[in-house]
């Protein structure tokens, strides 16, 4: 019952809130009229238009995150819903430590324990349900991971329609719009390209050194066709200065791990690092979202509680849709490749064995300036159907059989 009755104190809230905005607007000569109207009690609207508070805020200083932050972890929990990555219990508990100790960052130091909360009990996240009628627990559908393939109309049309909902309520601008992804590069493997041979001679080969080792690059666009600058994960365990060009883009940040590509802690040092600082002149107190993939990176409890607490709005693609609706990989990526593989021949025509990392970086420089240009920006985001919003710009490139035939009656 208990969520039936918070599903009643929601509807009666947005009762309260519209008769509110009526009488601000004198639209009513008095409380009474407008409690009729909107059919709600007269002595509680009274009491809230003198300032009085609501069931939620009386009830704020007993709860373990503000009215704010768990209007802010419900809204991650409809954007992940719709995305296809529903949250875990413990998963929830765990954003909602996150974003509770994140207080204690300037209350507490490295020697002295001021405030100290009690561990988040495993009741909490029924009793937040219980909170938001929206939001429910539910049994996944298992399903082989190989036998996810393709995404369906009806995913791509749920998730343009919380898109729209989440920009309209957030009042994002464009200009506040990002989406970022990572792509990996093998130092010393060039790219397929055609070629002018002699056909009698039979030899379409081009020597290249071999791929050597991984290294990845995060990069981010915006909707108004400018970037930000990357964050390039090397494989190793320190960076050496022997890594980097002469000179390095202002922005630019190195990082490095024992692979050379992505994980969790990856994704944090980019969003605080890069993206974070970059963007947030530019936010001017406003939101902004923030559009990848399902990556682990960009779903950790660390990632999303820092996107809550600088009013970063995160929106996750459906799994498997990254080659249709993700702006980077329809306009940026494979110009990104072309150009760098284009650099790196020059070097291979030399015979070189080996390609040194300095070499690949200055190739990835030239390369970033030629590929990730304000045009080819421009066409990922309206490839992908995003800005301008058109969700026809990726239904119409779904196969023929992910598109349900209407039925014939008998």
């Amino acid at each position: 019952m208990g969520h039936s009755r918070s599903k009643r104190v929601v509807e009666n809230e947005a009762k309260i809130q519209q008769a509110l905005a009526a009488l601000s607007r004198k639209e009513f000569p008095n409380v009474n009229q407008a409690a009729k109207h909107f059919k709600v009690s007269p002595k509680t609207l009274g009491r809230r238009f003198e300032g009085g508070k609501s069931i939620a805020e009386s009830r704020e200083p007993a709860q373990l995150l503000t009215i704010s932050e768990e209007k802010a972890l419900g809204g991650c929990v409809t954007r992940l819903t719709a995305a296809g990555y529903p949250l875990t219990h413990d998963l929830l508990r765990e954003m909602a430590e996150e974003i509770r100790q994140r207080r204690l960052h300037g209350i507490n130091d490295d020697f002295v324990q001021h405030v100290v909360y009690e561990p988040i009990g495993e009741q909490w996240s029924q009793r937040f349900i219980q909170r938001h009628p929206h939001i429910a627990t539910a049994m996944t559908r298992s399903i082989e991971l190989s036998r996810i393939t393709a995404v369906t109309p009806e995913i791509i049309e749920n998730w343009f329609d919380v898109l729209f909902q989440t920009i309209e309520e957030y009042e994002i601008l464009w200009k506040n719009t990002y989406n970022c992804d990572e792509s990996g590069f093998g130092i010393g493997k060039g790219k397929r390209k055609q070629v002018v041979i002699d056909t009698e001679v039979k030899q379409s080969y081009q020597a290249e050194p071999g791929r050597q080792e991984w290294v990845t690059v995060m990069d981010c666009i915006c909707a108004d066709g400018s970037s930000i600058s990357p964050l390039i994960i090397f494989k190793g365990e320190n960076i050496s200065k022997s890594w980097l060009p002469k000179e390095l883009p202002e922005g630019w940040h190195i990082s490095c791990n024992s692979k050379g590509w992505t994980s969790n802690m990856h994704g944090v040092e980019w969003l605080k690092k890069c993206y974070e600082p970059s963007t947030r002149e530019k936010a001017d107190g406003k939101f902004r979202l923030l559009i990848c993939d399902g990556h682990d990176s960009h779903i950790s409890a660390d990632f999303i509680r820092h996107c809550i607490a600088n009013d970063i709005v995160l929106m996750l693609l459906p799994p498997h849709s990254s080659h249709l609706m993700q702006p980077l990989d329809v306009g940026v990526f494979s110009p990104l490749k072309d150009a760098i593989g284009g650099f790196l021949n020059r070097i291979y025509r030399t015979g070189i064995s080996k390609v040194q990392k300095a070499e690949w970086f200055e190739c990835l420089i030239m390369a970033r300036d030629k590929a990730v240009i304000k045009r080819n920006i421009e066409g990922g985001w309206r490839g992908a159907g995003i800005y301008p919003m058109n969700p026809s710009k990726v239904l119409d490139k779904l196969p023929k059989s992910a598109i349900p035939r209407p039925t014939t009656p008998s």
